[in-house]
């Protein structure tokens, strides 16, 4: 845009954005001596994780 006589102002607008982020993931501890061996610890095996997680950008 142009205007060479400068008659149309200085302000060209606004604009507006999101986004939006979905996150899937998960993970698994192969536990090692000290985690099956200490004291106080259980003994259900590995353990395993799942998560999610979302992202909102404004």
């Amino acid at each position: 845009m142009r205007d060479l006589e400068g008659n149309s102002g200085s302000y060209l607008g606004q604009q507006l954005e999101d986004r939006l982020r979905w996150e899937i993931g998960g993970a698994y501890l192969f536990k090692g001596g000290f985690a099956n061996d200490a004291p106080n610890t259980n003994n259900e095996g590995d353990s395993k994780f799942l998560y999610s997680q979302t992202i909102f950008s404004f």
